[in-house]
C-alpha cells in the first residue's frame, strides 16, 4: 500500500534529519542557527515528482508535478518547472505551471516566470503572468503583474487579477484592455 505524499515526504524528511544529527553527533560538530539562509542545508530533494491530493470523499482534487524539488527548511519547498492540475467538482479542470515555485505551509504555491494557466472545456483559456500565487485547498488564484487573457472571443490585458478557479469568478485590478473579436463557430 502506497503512502500519502503527504505523509511520504514526512518520512523522509525525518530519515534525513535523523541521519544529520547522527552524523553530527559522532563527528562532534554542532548545528548551529548561524548558518546563512542562502547556504541551509539541503533537507530533502526529488527528482521528476508527482503527488496527487484528494478530498476527504476520496475525489481527486489537485495534482502536481515538478522536475525538481528541494526542500531547505521546514515549510518551504522550491520546485522546478512546477505543474499544478486543479479539478473542480464538475470535472473542469485548470492547468497552472511556471518555470519556478516555492511552496509554502502545505497550500501556498509561488509560481514565477513564465506562468501559464489554461483550461480546454467547454471553451479554451489561457492566461498568461509572470508570476501568480495559488492557495491549492482553495484553487484560488491572485496576482498583481501584468496578466494577459486569451479566450476563443478575444484578448484582455490588465495589471493584477483574482480569479476563483471553482467558481470562475475573475476580477482584473487595473489598467484593463480588452479586445472583442466574437466566437467566429458561433
Amino acid at each position: 500500500m502506497w503512502m500519502q505524499p503527504r505523509r511520504l515526504a514526512i518520512a523522509i524528511i525525518m530519515v534525513v534529519v535523523g541521519y544529520i544529527l547522527l552524523n553530527a553527533t559522532q563527528s562532534g560538530s554542532n548545528l548551529s542557527n548561524d548558518t546563512p539562509s542562502t547556504t541551509k542545508p539541503l533537507l530533502l530533494f526529488a527528482e521528476n515528482i508527482e503527488t496527487q491530493t484528494f478530498s476527504s470523499n476520496g475525489q481527486l482534487t489537485h495534482s502536481m508535478s515538478g522536475m525538481r524539488l528541494e526542500q531547505h527548511s521546514q515549510n518551504i519547498i522550491q520546485i522546478t518547472s512546477p505543474k499544478v492540475r486543479l479539478l473542480n467538482e464538475d470535472n473542469s479542470q485548470w492547468e497552472v505551471s511556471a518555470q519556478s515555485g516555492v511552496y509554502k505551509n502545505d497550500s501556498l504555491l509561488q509560481l514565477l516566470n513564465d506562468v501559464h494557466a489554461e483550461r480546454s472545456d467547454p471553451k479554451h483559456i489561457q492566461i498568461n503572468t509572470d508570476s501568480l500565487l495559488l492557495n491549492t485547498k482553495t484553487n484560488f488564484i491572485s496576482t498583481k503583474d501584468p496578466v494577459t487573457f486569451l479566450s476563443q472571443d478575444g484578448k484582455l490585458t490588465a495589471i493584477g487579477m483574482t480569479f476563483d478557479t471553482k467558481t470562475e469568478n475573475i476580477e482584473f485590478l487595473a489598467d484593463v484592455q480588452a479586445l472583442y473579436t466574437g466566437n467566429k463557430n458561433e
